[in-house]
């Protein structure tokens, strides 16, 4: 495969990815404008044998309660794809959280809504949710927060993909990390990536390529990313969530 073909092949591949997560953001009250919204991680898409959920940081759901207690009126919000309108989910409801994998589970009843702006919920190729070992190839879908430029009349945001490799393996956690000089780091941008910086990608859905089936499945969820190629990624392992977004305890 020629440089050209693999790029292509990767842009497909952000492009397809690209529905299944979201920025989140904190977006203040109103008059709402595109400097109003605050970029607060990534939100993921996700469709579990008994329901359809949002799932997103502990600790993004932890500091949006705590903000919204000082700032009347904030609002938690999912951005669509393009230039469509943001999702308002304040009214979602909690199902479970883990302050030690930093996973927050949440269920909306407006999914239809999400799924009108472009977004859709991941509907895992097998379950239970698939694992990854230690040396596999993974690859997440996210929103660093420093690529957000708000304008007076729209706000505009990049996504990223970047392709990983995972480095140790626990019973509840992955550490990933870049191992090729030259990484997988594919964008929709005419702006050069002058700084690599990862802040607002956590809270995306890891993904491992199961080469005997060319397909991908979910197996965790960023919660913690360093900066630069040098960066250490830390995600969550998705096996432990339950058919019902519950989460598992520790072994």
């Amino acid at each position: 495969m020629t440089p050209e073909e693999e790029r292509a092949k990767t842009k497909e591949l952000l492009t397809k990815m690209e529905r299944h997560v979201a920025m989140a953001a904190f977006i203040r009250p109103e008059p709402a404008t595109p400097h109003s919204v605050i970029n607060n991680g990534t939100a993921s898409f996700l469709e579990l044998p008994r329901g359809k959920f949002i799932i997103t940081n502990h600790h993004v759901w932890d500091a949006y309660q705590e903000q919204r207690r000082e700032v009347p009126g904030l609002r938690l919000a999912v951005m669509g794809a393009g230039y469509c309108r943001p999702v308002d989910i304040s009214t979602a409801h909690l199902v479970d959280a883990d302050e030690g994998l930093d996973l927050a589970v949440l269920r909306f009843e407006a999914n239809d809504v999400i799924e009108s702006v472009g977004k859709r919920f991941y509907i895992p190729k097998k379950w239970p949710l698939s694992s990854a070992n230690d040396g596999d190839d993974v690859v997440a879908v996210g929103f660093p927060g420093h690529r957000k430029e708000p304008t007076s009349e729209f706000l505009r945001f990049e996504s990223f993909l970047l392709g990983l490799k995972v480095l140790a393996v626990s019973d509840r956690k992955y550490m990933l990390g870049f191992v090729n000089p030259e990484p997988t780091i594919q964008q929709f941008s005419t702006r050069p990536l002058e700084k690599f910086v990862w802040g607002g990608i956590s809270g995306s859905m890891v993904f491992r390529l199961d080469l005997e089936t060319n397909q991908f499945h979910v197996v965790g969820f960023l919660h913690a990313a360093g900066e630069g190629l040098q960066a250490s990624f830390f995600a969550g392992r998705a096996d432990a969530l339950q058919e019902d977004g519950t989460i598992r305890r520790e072994r």
